[in-house]
């Protein structure tokens, strides 16, 4: 069930680290708190892009930067791999810890989180709480997220990951005793041991891709795909393959490959793939350049009434290819989501682009017979 109110302790505005955020920090700090999503562990989908909504000057990127400076000063931890946030302190501030049903419910959707990184932060906070269920939890989420761990060296290859950045940090607040941040709001907001990047738990080789390089590649694929629907689901399944090991050049190439095959033999929208499709069946290595038969239609009789018949049944690839010319898609408005109303939609937007190109076509198809 999503949550109607969110906590925030009076005794925040006391604390001299949290002061010290910025505005943007601090807002951050604040949205996520309230956000009807976050779960009674403190969990909560990464997804900058629909936080940066919330505020009329807001940005991706300052939501990001913000993100970044918390996530180093140990408010949050993020994995990008698996698109999870916590906020570390949440279950001992939000009274989460005091109220046994609540609280059983929290250790049930920590047990569900998938990042190794904030499994060993959950078992720790859990350990605080110091009960014979949380120390059960805790053994479960990360049976290592004890004292010897903290104290322990870094191994080797694994110098970069957000779990060691965690621990080397833990290891030097417990040298610096250091007080923390608004008595467990954020705690430790000092530390040189942690980047201030948003960090994923993922070892990461030199050459692999940040979230914006990624999120900047799909964008190039989603502007050359023929049909662009099911936006979110596609950018998951393109964030996929390339994890996977395939190039983005490799992919975008191949939708471009695509774009030409479907322009080339008339294809209409509702028979191109949809990019979610696509791309979970790799079709980017899909051998399109052999020859293929151009279905040009053929109008014949009253043009005038043909124009109507493809209005009607807004088939703008038909008129398109009179024109010799490319019909573009808009892309689907953030506002439909049910997918009735996406295609009519498409449908209306089909209907529109023909009835403005309906006098250069109906004199390019007279001429043509003349």
């Amino acid at each position: 069930m999503a949550r109607e109110h969110a906590r925030i302790l009076c005794r925040i505005w006391r604390d001299a680290d949290f002061r010290g955020l910025t505005t943007d920090e601090q807002w951050m700090y604040k949205a996520l708190l309230s956000q009807a999503t976050i779960s009674n562990a403190g969990v909560i989908a990464y997804t900058p892009r629909s936080w940066s909504k919330l505020a009329a000057d807001m940005t991706e990127a300052r939501v990001e930067a913000a993100l970044s400076s918390l996530a180093a000063k140990r408010y949050v931890v993020v994995d990008e791999d698996t698109d999870e946030l916590l906020v570390r302190t949440f279950m001992r501030n939000d009274g989460v810890s005091s109220n046994g049903k609540v609280f059983k419910n929290a250790m049930k959707v920590a047990l569900q989180v998938q990042s190794e990184a904030l499994r060993h932060v959950l078992a720790v906070e859990l350990r605080k709480v110091d009960t014979e269920d949380a120390r059960k939890a805790a053994a479960e989420l990360d049976p290592a997220a004890d004292e010897p761990r903290l104290n322990r060296s870094v191994e080797v290859d694994t110098a970069n990951s957000t779990l060691d950045r965690i621990a080397d940090q833990e290891k030097s607040e417990r040298a610096e005793k250091s007080c923390g941040v608004g008595e467990g709001v954020g705690e430790g907001g000092k530390s040189p041991s942690v980047g201030g990047s948003v960090s994923s738990n993922r070892r990461r080789s030199d050459t692999a891709m940040t979230t914006k390089q990624l999120d900047k590649a799909f964008g190039e694929f989603w502007a050359v795909y023929p049909r662009r629907e099911a936006k979110k689901g596609a950018q998951a399944k393109f964030r996929a393959a390339v994890k996977a090991g395939t190039s983005p050049d490799t992919i975008i190439t191949g939708a471009k490959r695509y774009a030409a095959y479907v322009a080339q033999v008339g294809r209409e929208r509702e028979k191109i793939k949809l990019p979610t499709t696509w791309l979970n069946q790799g079709c980017w290595d899909d051998e399109l350049n052999g020859p293929v038969t151009a279905q040009t239609p053929k109008p014949t009789g009253d043009f005038a009434e043909w124009l109507r018949d493809r209005w009607q049944a807004a088939d703008a690839s038909a008129v398109a290819k009179i024109l010799g010319i490319r019909y573009e898609q808009p892309d689907l408005p953030l506002t439909v989501e049910d997918k009735q109303a996406a295609a009519e939609f498409f449908r209306q937007s089909a209907r529109a682009w023909i009835a403005n190109q309906h006098e250069a076509a109906l004199a390019k198809m007279t001429g043509a017979a003349a």
